[in-house]
C-alpha cells in the first residue's frame, strides 16, 4: 500500500549553523523515509520569524476502490538564535512528517475497525436471512 520512496537516502543527523545536532535525524528515522536536504531559502528571516511547513493531503487505498485520507498537516516554528532559515525549516518539516505518520497510524486503525464492523454486519444479515 504505502511504499518507501524511490531514491531516498538513509536519514543522517545534521549539524546546525551553531554546531548543534539537527533534531531531524532521530525523529525522521521513524517516518516513512528520508527526505532530501532542506532547500536554500531565499528570504530574509530573523530570529523569532515564523516558518510553517505543510504536508498535503494523501489518499491511501488498502482495498481497491475504498480508501482513507490523511492530512493536510502543518507545523510552525520560529527561527532561533544563531539558526539559519534552513535549520528552522528542517525542524518544522520533521515535526509535520512525524504528525502525518501518527495521523496515518490512527486513520489506518480506524479504517480497518470500520471495515471489520461492516463485515460483521453483512455476516449478521446473512445469518438472519438464512
Amino acid at each position: 500500500m504505502r511504499s518507501r520512496k524511490e531514491g531516498t537516502t538513509t536519514p543522517r543527523s545534521r549539524k546546525s549553523s551553531d554546531g548543534r545536532e539537527a533534531e531531524a535525524g532521530v525523529a525522521q528515522a521513524a517516518v516513512h523515509g528520508a527526505r532530501p536536504p532542506a532547500p536554500k531559502l531565499k528570504m530574509d528571516l530573523e530570529r523569532g520569524d515564523p516558518v510553517t511547513v505543510t504536508v498535503g493531503k494523501e489518499t491511501f487505498f488498502p482495498v481497491k476502490f475504498n480508501g482513507f485520507d490523511v492530512g493536510p498537516v502543518s507545523a510552525t516554528t520560529t527561527v532561533r538564535d544563531r539558526e539559519t532559515p534552513e535549520d528552522a525549516y528542517l525542524r518544522a518539516a520533521t515535526a509535520a512528517e512525524v504528525m502525518f505518520a501518527a495521523q496515518f497510524d490512527v486513520k489506518m486503525r480506524q479504517y480497518f475497525e470500520r471495515f471489520a464492523k461492516v463485515g460483521d454486519e453483512v455476516d449478521r444479515r446473512r445469518i438472519k436471512r438464512g
